[in-house]
């Protein structure tokens, strides 16, 4: 009997994991952690990662599910104790019969406890798997913490780069109008034509128009993360930053074997399957005897005081061995072999994918900085190009086109060398997020109705 019970099994890798990603960062000075946001050494960005920690409502569902799970596990765990039932009653009967009348009074206590020998182990697996669906519960609250916390640096970072963008086309609106006004001076003078002055009318308008954007941009990213910190855009208030943080070392890698059991989604894929097979292990045991045992006393009295008088009490031991159910309990026992099997090609599927997401962070992140690097050494290029070409402009060496194209390859360059960053910092995010960790998480008080 002992050796029919069931043990929770150790989950191995269906995937046969390299030994090293293909890729890493740079500079691997930094030890991995948890709390990966505090690297940027940014107040203003840690604040809001912890304010969507504590506060945001995708957050508090689930510590919710978390709650259901744990009451379900008890649930489960309740049939391993003895059941027991308490009953009482009282009862007053009146008659009369032939104009003869009767009174009486009934009173009755009682006490019935019931319990199932676990002899192949069918409630203990099920137990197990509830407890095994906490542990679930409790990667998929870090699984959404990490989601979280990854989406509100984003955002962050996005929203610090549209205010940077403002300020630069701020800037090359004000250096547009100036050009416009040397342009609209000469051709007063008869040393230009009247399409170089409309087509500086256009470029300033055109700027005019990237500013627009950019505004929306700006208020956008601030209702995200009104909402991220679970606030009403009109309670959210964010003082504005127009400088991104520089990009922080990189973190010391672990080989994959290390690093991606670190990982919410691969642990809860690994306690899937163990679940599934507790509940395998039930399902088989549903096709054993069962033996209970139930203890019962009972008294009655026609007065209170007399109650214990008289008592009748019975112990018995119950047998039930299902001896036809057309295949019903194998079938389900077959149905749960192939979940276990669903559960393991998933978390097959899940390393694959995980083992994915970090290879792709780190490829990004490297061809980011060889991009973010050519477009710095255009704008440099470019900018050489537009200081000869104003000064030929002016000496009346060369039309106005050959001006306005290096400005607005100048200009445009400003603005996508900013956006370049702000990737740069998203992919390091997305590296972060990939290999996962769990946070220090502070469990809050459930919502409750008015």
């Amino acid at each position: 009997m002992a050796g029919c019970r069931y043990p929770v099994k150790s989950v191995t890798s269906p995937v046969a994991l390299p030994e090293t990603f293909l890729e890493n960062v740079q500079a691997d000075t930094i030890p991995l952690t948890a709390r990966w946001w505090e690297t940027f050494e940014n107040e203003q960005l840690s604040a809001l990662v912890e304010q969507t920690l504590a506060e945001n409502f995708q957050m508090r569902e689930a510590w919710d599910r978390l709650a259901q799970a744990e009451a379900l596990a008890v649930q489960a765990g309740a049939a391993q104790w003895p059941d027991a039932t308490l009953s009482g009653g009282a009862g007053r009967t009146w008659q009369e019969t032939n104009q003869q009348y009767f009174e009486s009074s009934r009173y009755n206590a009682g006490i019935s406890i019931g319990y199932e020998l676990d002899i192949w182990g069918r409630i203990r697996a099920t137990r197990t798997a509830a407890k095994l669906d906490v542990e679930i519960s409790y990667e998929n609250v870090y699984a959404t913490a990490l989601v979280l916390t990854g989406t509100v640096a984003r955002s962050w970072c996005q929203y610090v780069e549209a205010q940077a963008q403002i300020k630069v086309l701020e800037r090359q609106i004000e250096t547009n109008r100036q050009v416009l006004e040397l342009i609209t001076t000469r051709f007063g003078q008869g040393k230009t034509g009247a399409a170089d002055v409309l087509r500086q009318q256009q470029f300033v308008q055109g700027t005019l128009s990237g500013l627009i954007v950019a505004q929306e941009r700006v208020q956008l990213l601030h209702h995200a993360l009104a909402v991220l910190t679970g606030q009403t855009p009109e309670q959210f208030s964010l003082p504005a930053v127009t400088e991104l943080p520089p990009l922080p070392p990189g973190p010391v890698l672990l080989s994959p074997t290390g690093l991606l059991p670190q990982r919410p989604d691969v642990r809860s894929a690994i306690l899937a399957v163990q679940a599934a097979d507790q509940r395998l292990g039930a399902a088989i045991a549903e096709q054993y005897p069962r033996i209970s045992l139930s203890a019962d006393a009972e008294t009655s009295a026609a007065k209170v005081r007399d109650l214990f008088d008289n008592w009748l009490a019975s112990l018995a031991g119950n047998l039930t061995q299902p001896l036809f159910d057309a295949g019903l309990r194998k079938a389900e026992a077959d149905r749960r072999r192939s979940i276990v099997s669903q559960a393991l090609n998933q978390y097959g599927q899940t390393l694959l994918e995980a083992l994915q997401d970090v290879e792709d962070a780190l490829t990004q992140e490297q061809r980011q900085r060889e991009y973010l690097a050519s477009l710095t050494e255009q704008f440099n290029l470019v900018q050489k190009v537009l200081d000869r070409t104003q000064e030929s402009y002016i000496k009346g060496q060369l039309d106005y086109l050959r001006v306005l194209d290096a400005l607005v390859s100048v200009q445009s360059l400003e603005r996508n060398i900013l956006t370049a960053q702000q990737e740069l910092l998203s992919r390091r995010i997305d590296l972060y997020q990939a290999m996962g960790g769990r946070q220090d998480l502070a469990r809050p008080a459930p919502a409750t109705l008015p």
